[in-house]
């Protein structure tokens, strides 16, 4: 999954410098990470192929857990990846410029590798820990929005319409409240159904974290400063989302160690 988000991020920064939506980004001092091509000098051939590598190795170390497991469990989340993977930034489809390029990122990296990970350890595809990939999905969505939030202005003079553009200021604020429900409900409903142990609520002090972090999201982009908060919650939904994750994981270990 890492060589996936890995090639995938490679390929979208090629596609976007070739549109000229990086080089806009650049002009504005808008950026809100390093970028392969402007940053560190690589040429634009050598980010395109070594993307779409990334993906290929990804894709071999996918059929190979599916030959170990089961490959009607594994090739159709393979396939179904890979599709996300190429239409988000590549031309015709070009999904993350048509306003739904984020929500299928975020249903990539959440469900998508929550269901994957079940299915090459039991052998079998379920909809039963669909409910504890929620999370992973709605933090993905809310880093994406808030890159989509900072460069919201250049997005509309490119003609890129991101659910940021879409959604306006406001509408992505409350697009960002909803996230943050929707994300700690999903934890309380996987403790209550008993995929996760009660301890993992420990996990819920991570809310006022994250929080804080959409505040700027929800009140709009009015200043220099606003732009400056914008790049910390893409990075603070990155550190909430490890330590949510910590959280959750040590929860599992200490309940399996207690019995």
């Amino acid at each position: 999954m890492v060589l996936a988000q890995a090639g995938v991020n490679l390929i979208n920064d090629y596609y976007d410098y070739k549109s000229g939506a990086d080089l806009l980004y650049a002009s504005m001092s808008i950026r809100h990470k390093m970028h392969s091509i402007l940053d560190l000098g690589i040429s634009e051939r050598s980010v395109m192929f070594g993307g779409f590598l990334l993906m290929i190795v990804a894709a071999v170390i996918g059929i190979y857990l599916g030959l170990l497991v089961s490959l009607l469990a594994i090739v159709p989340l393979i396939i179904v990846g890979a599709f996300l993977g190429v239409s988000y930034s590549i031309p015709p489809l070009k999904l993350r410029y048509r306003g739904i390029g984020e929500v299928l990122a975020s249903l990539a990296l959440g469900p998508l590798t929550g269901l994957g990970a079940f299915a090459v350890q039991v052998g079998y595809l379920s909809l039963v820990p669909f409910v504890n990939t929620i999370p992973n999905g709605c933090f993905t969505e809310l880093a994406l929005l808030s890159a989509g939030m900072l460069h919201r202005d250049t997005d509309a003079l490119m003609n890129k319409r991101t659910l940021a553009v879409l959604l306006g200021a406001r509408g992505s604020g409350l697009l960002a409240i909803a996230l943050i429900g929707i994300m700690y409900s999903s934890l309380i409903a996987s403790v209550l159904l008993n995929y996760l142990p009660m301890i993992s609520l420990i996990a819920l002090l991570t809310l006022p974290i994250a929080i804080y972090y959409t505040r700027t999201m929800v009140r709009g982009i009015i200043s220099e400063e606003d732009y400056r908060k914008l790049r910390a919650l893409w990075g603070g939904t990155f550190s909430v989302r490890v330590i949510y994750s910590a959280m959750i994981i040590l929860s599992i270990i200490i309940a399996k160690v207690l019995g």
